[in-house]
């Protein structure tokens, strides 16, 4: 009876477990098959990634500023790389000798097992290969498991020597590990970044990557279970181009404008300088250089001893080429902060136009006070003459009382004030990165810093853009456009639009240039700025002008000139608009570690980069220039 019951529960055990056998075969053939057909389909295909070309800037009229060629590199999949290690070797050294033993099989061996991505993303092993190098490799492509040859695009910015674009549009390079894994997990996988493209590494490059950058395509193709592929590659996701960028310069002024200051430079023995060219109007930027400059293609190459060398030498170079001093470097302003002086002491009343002040050279605030001297004995000058002469003595009293001017002046509040509305001591906004937003002193900031009080001296200093006043190139033509326009502040930028690839038409919304960008609208009162601007006016055409003999009188121009110690020498500046009546340039420029004023240094290069931008040619007689002089530009 007991072996009848063991038999029984044995052959219901038995019984139960071919149930569960045919069961879950029924599950897996019937149930589950459209799940395990998928997946024996998945597994029987392999992706590859095809580059998108990354988007073009262009200028004011259409003309492409950069350039993208045709580059072949060589990759390896990790993922459908050999997995012994014997196949893996013999696979690395054909490889290795197809590109010439560069790299080597150690090397390549190297670069799949320490990839940063996942197995699918592609490694490149050799980048910019010959075209011939990239046929044999794609012929042997069947025979190379996770090899792929694949057409890239390096970057060739259209520029020569002294490199006005790249401060403005910066350079590329390859994408880091830091950068791949932000792209591919945020808001910008559907980009299908890899390890293999190139992203923007400074300046606008940098700041529109990922309009720039475009979709990439992506491809299939059939392998069996050895890895083999036995199908052509097929489209899944077609290529989408990245977006172009249209900016605000013109090429040609842009180049000429450098060639302008380079050659100024050059002709007192200097190498370093900026300039700023803005339309006053609207805000829109004309040209803007800093010397010296890089070969930004230099750093999208491909490796190659020359180009280390390169890359040092700019690395190493004392004057910082990769630094842009328009916006990064800031310096005292000098006399042509006395423009936001003139502004601060009309605006609050604590002079009119017609306050008289005489200028003997020096002035001493008190009796224990030390001697302020000014650059020279002027005598009696009104508003419009001190700013034409540029009157020391006339703004340290305006800033901070005097003899003349009592109740000590603006004082410190109140300027800093106007310093402010003026966007000093703040970024202006513009699309560039690094952008350094200066310094206006405060009694606050000295007692800090330099723990002591604020003093009847540093308000001097203040109301002659000397002592702590820290001031950018943009900064100052930013303000010079506020004088120019009648008294708005504007902002200025660098982009006109966003366009479609081939840089024809503005996306919807993206047009910037539709609108002038006004961030303060008529702070100053019309007739303030009127009357700076007519005592600018006055320092170019009269004959005691700072300015004077110095700008084409065909320009019809107004400006004012600077000359600042920093500590390491002078900085020359000036600033200034043109024509007179309807403004249609403002500009600034700085001359750091010069050797002599701004008149002599600054003024002779604003006033050919206005002539250039204007297309004025040299006077046939001197009695053309004398009638030039008289002649409008027929707005």
């Amino acid at each position: 009876m007991k072996r009848s019951t063991s038999y029984v529960l044995l052959r219901a055990a038995v019984v139960a477990i071919f149930a569960v056998l045919i069961g879950r075969l029924w599950y897996m053939q019937i149930v589950q098959v459209n799940a395990y057909r998928a997946q024996a389909t998945v597994s029987r295909l392999q992706y590859r990634i095809i580059q998108a070309p990354r988007g073009i800037f262009y200028d004011r009229h259409g003309t492409p500023l950069v350039r993208n060629v045709a580059s072949y590199d060589v990759t390896i999949t990790p993922q459908n790389w050999p997995t012994s290690p014997a196949r893996a070797f013999s696979e690395a050294r054909l490889l290795s000798s197809l590109l010439h033993h560069h790299p080597g099989p150690l090397r390549i061996q190297h670069l799949v097992t320490a990839s940063p991505g996942p197995p699918t993303a592609p490694v490149t092993v050799r980048a910019g290969v010959d075209l011939a190098t990239y046929r044999v490799i794609q012929a042997e492509d069947l025979h190379l498991p996770g090899v792929g040859a694949t057409q890239t695009f390096t970057r060739h910015y259209l520029q020569s020597y002294p490199w006005p674009l790249s401060h403005l549009l910066g350079y590329v390079g390859p994408i880091d590990a830091a950068t791949y894994h932000q792209d591919t997990t945020g808001p910008w996988r559907y980009q299908r970044f890899t390890l293999t493209d190139i992203v923007g590494r400074s300046e606008l490059e940098a700041v529109y990557d990922h309009r720039l950058h475009g979709v990439n395509g992506l491809q299939s193709s059939e392998i069996d279970a050895a890895g083999d592929q036995i199908s052509p590659w097929k489209t899944v996701s077609p290529v989408r181009p990245g977006y172009g960028v249209r900016l605000t310069i013109g090429a040609h002024f842009q180049a000429q404008m450098a060639r302008d200051l380079q050659a100024g430079l050059a002709h007192i023995g200097l190498r370093q300088g900026a300039a700023v060219a803005l339309n006053p109007n609207n805000g829109q930027v004309l040209g803007m250089v800093s010397l010296p400059s890089y070969n930004a293609d230099l750093f999208g190459e491909s490796s190659t001893p020359q180009r280390t060398r390169a890359i040092d030498r700019i690395y190493k170079d004392p004057l910082h080429p990769l630094v842009d001093l328009t916006i990064s470097a800031g310096m005292p302003p000098g006399s042509i902060f006395k423009v936001v002086t003139a502004t601060a002491g009309l605006s609050e009343g604590v002079v009119t136009p017609d306050t008289v002040v005489n200028d003997t050279g020096q002035i001493q605030p008190c009796p224990v006070c030390p001697v302020f001297h000014g650059w020279k004995a002027l005598g009696p000058v009104d508003m419009e003459t001190a700013i034409e002469q540029s009157s020391d003595i006339y703004f340290y009293e305006l800033a901070g009382g005097g003899p003349q001017i009592p109740g000590g002046g603006l004082g410190p509040r109140r300027l800093d004030k106007w310093a402010w509305l003026y966007g000093l001591g703040h970024t202006t906004g513009i699309e560039l990165p690094g952008e350094n937003p200066g310094l206006v002193p405060t009694p606050h900031l000295i007692q800090a810093t330099q723990h002591r009080p604020w003093s009847v001296g540093d308000s001097y200093n203040s109301g002659i853009g000397q002592g702590d006043n820290i001031d950018t190139p943009l900064q100052m033509a930013r303000v010079v456009s506020t004088i120019a326009n009648g008294g708005s502040l504007v902002r200025p930028h660098i982009v006109a639009a966003i366009t479609y690839p081939n840089g024809r038409r503005a996306l919807p919304g993206q047009n910037f240039d539709l609108v002038p960008d006004i961030a303060r609208p008529h702070f100053v009162q019309p007739w303030v700025a009127s009357l700076i601007a007519q005592g600018m006016r006055l320092g170019v055409d009269n004959l005691y002008g700072t300015s004077f003999g110095e700008m084409d009188p065909r320009l019809h121009a107004a400006g004012k000139t600077g000359t600042a110690e920093d500590g390491n020498g002078v900085v020359a500046w000036w600033m200034g608009f043109a024509p007179y009546n309807h403004p249609r340039i403002a500009i600034a420029v700085a001359v750091p570690n010069a050797a002599a004023e701004g008149a002599y240094v600054a003024a002779p290069i604003a006033g050919k980069i206005m002539e250039d931008y204007f297309h004025l040619k040299e006077p046939a007689t001197w009695v053309d220039l004398v009638q030039q002089k008289f002649v409008g530009f027929g707005q």
